[in-house]
């Protein structure tokens, strides 16, 4: 039966906009956009942790299923397909806004409309729809509005967002039961202000639900069956899901990614269409995405379940007694890197720490109190900690730089002597120091461990018109600003193409060209050695068709990266970064890039793009790292 929804006062409605109108762009989407299935998979799964049902001895469940609607089930269409042309009206001078209203309403005519529906299960479900108050008006009608404290994951209220960013009609349907039987529903449009059917200019955020007020629907007879619930909960419907073939990949390998202390603790199992993430299942997932180098999960399980222990309480100014425990694995391909996880066992950031050998490690903020304290120093995406963002940054730095400097003292215990000749190239150590006074993370030098007979170096000349160029700068230059103001040709003898900057190094020593294909044997005899193509070279010519490539550290103490590349012809793809290492590289950690002045969308595999790259012209960028380093970096270009 088809419900008239004026008849029943249950019908779209924007409210009148009485100030500014309101555009297309949201800041708070603006937050997620750059890895929308992180924040989709991030935020759900987190307030379903904070809303765990603490009657029920059984760990925290959230669905994710993908449903293919039956358009005419939609909530109040033929309504929202009238807003969504009063929106087409308005955006005729936003191209952006124009092409996104014109596919929404091509996806509203069509026979069925894609929908994610986000379930959780064994949880307290939103109390408060009845009297306005409560969970559900912060998660559906408050906008940066957040009361959770102590250990739970959000803080800034706006985490509601990250489905938004998934959904190709900006819109999502909230359901739920909470624990005395009450039910509600209601839906949450995120368009632009526009003129409605009385002439009068809205805002930007209309609901679905009662039209008095705005309020939930109490009585969910008057909607599709497929929007009710029988279990105490939440229901989370993104209208209009954008649906990649490999949704449900990147889906599965984001909670392992993110949650994977949730899960190996028994505390959170995540259901993925068909496809089990629990304790159980656990080993045989993380093994499924290990021939990728970039998934860092694999490492950081091992290290749960094989890496040294280490726990201690650590005691600030009204932040009480509080535990943390340290996971750490010790191997050679190991990446380097602690894993940051706050108690409900949700993953904040990866920090590196500079050492001689390979590691990774899992921190487990115990204590409520630090948990609540460092809740305060994260953004909105809660992807980092940054002691500024705190109401007492002095303190904020004093307990960050304890604890970092607790967990590095803790890895260099496990530094033998075995584990540091692995990566000690034969003869250098007796040269070079062991401690960079720049870095104050790395271990004191022990002398008892030092080779004290000098030893033969063996020297062999390279082809540089064979290596694949990268350079990193030696000091601060220009900004980026400064930078992206010039043209195409930059006036610095640090930015050569490759082959002018090979041929003013050949140059400057005075080598001739069949100089570069000899070596030097033991007794300091000039010997010939076969002139073979440096493998790493032919490869990437092969795949990623790039003429020239450069890359130099502009803003060391921001983790900013000027880079230039050139092709031969016009190319589409996707951009990976690597930070070289002494016998391997890893993923670069990007926060974001910049193209010709836009921002270019970062996957969640670490691939940057899509990006266009026009043939014979030099194409400028602006990479940011996560971390304030300065690294020589690699890029490889994966075309379409």
């Amino acid at each position: 039966m088809v419900v008239n929804f004026l008849q029943e006062k249950v019908a779209w409605k924007f409210p009148i906009n009485e100030g500014e109108s309101e555009g297309f762009n949201d800041p708070g989407m603006e937050t997620f956009r750059g890895n929308p299935i992180d924040g989709l998979t991030r935020e759900p799964c987190q307030n379903s942790l904070d809303a765990k049902n603490e009657q029920l001895d059984k760990p925290v469940e959230v669905h994710f299923n993908l449903h293919y609607l039956s358009s005419d089930k939609f909530p109040d269409r033929e309504s929202f397909i009238k807003t969504l042309e009063a929106c087409c009206e308005r955006s005729k001078n936003d191209k952006k806004a124009l092409e996104f209203f014109k596919n929404a309403l091509r996806l509203m005519k069509s026979e069925v409309i894609p929908i994610l529906k986000i379930s959780d299960f064994y949880t307290t479900g939103l109390e408060g729809a009845e009297n306005k108050s409560g969970n559900w008006q912060r998660l559906v009608k408050s906008v940066g509005v957040c009361v959770k404290s102590g250990t739970s994951g959000g803080s800034y209220g706006i985490g509601k967002y990250a489905p938004f960013v998934c959904s190709q009609l900006r819109t999502v349907f909230y359901g739920t039961k909470d624990l005395s039987g009450k039910m509600a529903f209601q839906g949450v449009s995120k368009l632009m202000s526009h003129e409605n059917a009385e002439g009068k200019e809205t805002r930007r955020t209309g609901y679905f639900g009662d039209v008095h007020d705005y309020q939930p629907i109490l009585d969910l007879s008057a909607i599709d069956d497929f929007f009710h619930r029988s279990e105490e909960g939440t229901d989370i419907f993104v209208a209009g899901f954008k649906a990649e073939s490999d949704w449900e990949q990147n889906v599965i390998r984001s909670v392992l990614e993110h949650f994977i202390v949730a899960i190996f603790e028994n505390r959170l199992i995540v259901r993925v269409g068909n496809t089990e993430i629990s304790s159980k299942t656990l080993p045989e997932l993380i093994k499924s995405f290990t021939s990728d180098g970039e998934f860092l999960a694999a490492k950081y399980y091992k290290a749960l379940t094989s890496g040294k222990s280490f726990s201690k309480t650590f005691t600030f100014e009204n932040t009480g007694s509080n535990l943390v425990d340290l996971y750490v694995l010790t191997e050679k391909d190991c990446p380097k890197k602690v894993s940051m996880f706050r108690s409900t066992g949700m993953k904040i950031y990866d920090k590196r720490y500079r050492k001689t050998f390979g590691y990774s490690g899992v921190l487990i903020v115990r204590g409520d109190k630090l948990n609540e304290f460092l809740r305060g120093m994260e953004p909105p995406a809660h992807d980092k900690w940054n002691p500024e963002l705190h109401d007492n940054p002095s303190l904020a730095k004093k307990i960050q730089k304890s604890i970092e400097n607790w967990v590095s003292e803790m890895i260099d215990t496990l530094a033998t002597d075995e584990k540091l000749e692995e990566l000690d190239i034969d003869g250098l150590s007796q040269f070079l120091p062991f401690r960079s006074k720049n870095d104050d993370l790395s271990f004191e030098a022990n002398t008892e461990g030092l080779k004290k007979d000098p030893k033969e170096i063996q020297i062999e000349l390279v082809n540089r018109s064979q290596v694949l160029k990268v350079y990193s700068a030696d000091s601060e230059v220009a900004s980026a600003s400064e930078i992206s103001n010039r043209d195409n040709t930059v006036e610095s003898e640090d930015f050569f193409s490759d082959n002018d900057k090979n041929n003013s190094d050949s140059n400057k020593r005075g080598r001739a060209s069949d100089e570069s294909d000899t070596k030097f044997s033991d007794k300091g005899k000039r010997t010939e050695r076969p002139k073979t193509p440096n493998p790493i070279q032919s490869k990437q010519s092969k795949t990623t068709g790039l003429k020239s490539r450069m890359i130099k550290c502009i803003k060391p103490q921001e983790g900013v990266y000027f880079v230039r590349l050139l092709t031969d012809t016009d190319t589409e793809g996707f951009l990976n970064f690597y930070i070289m290492g002494e016998e391997n590289k890893e993923l670069a950690p990007i926060k974001s890039a910049i193209h010709n002045g836009k921002t270019v969308p970062i996957k969640s595999n670490g691939k940057i793009g899509p990006i266009k790259l026009t043939g014979g012209q030099s194409e400028q960028l602006f990479i940011t790292l996560k971390d304030s380093l300065r690294v020589s970096l690699e890029v490889i270009l994966h075309a379409n």
